[in-house]
């Protein structure tokens, strides 16, 4: 199941609560969401920087899927750490905040 960005933005205030519990900060929309494109087999991908380490990557997924069953979607956690480059540059211009 596909959720649209402004199902995103309805829920704005409970994933930035949620977030914030795991010492993350900087939430953006990334990809077919932000560019306004539903379809199905989409999965919502957010840019996210973390406190701290990101190396502990794991200990996230409990934050995704807490996101993912708030938003009844697939979530996609992409550090904005490990961007480099012209790649990170291009993410992050396409991006939008929460």
């Amino acid at each position: 199941m596909s959720v649209t960005t402004q199902e995103i933005f309805t829920h704005r205030d409970e994933i930035l609560n949620i977030v914030n519990t795991y010492g993350v900060h900087g939430v953006k929309i990334a990809g077919p969401h932000r560019r306004g494109e539903k379809q199905f087999n989409f999965d919502l991908e957010l840019l996210i920087s973390f406190e701290g380490n990101e190396s502990d990557f794991i200990s996230y997924v409990p934050l995704q899927l807490e996101l993912e069953e708030l938003l009844h979607c697939r979530v996609n956690i992409i550090s904005e750490q490990v961007l480099r480059g012209e790649w990170k540059e291009k993410v992050l211009e396409g991006a939008q905040s929460l």
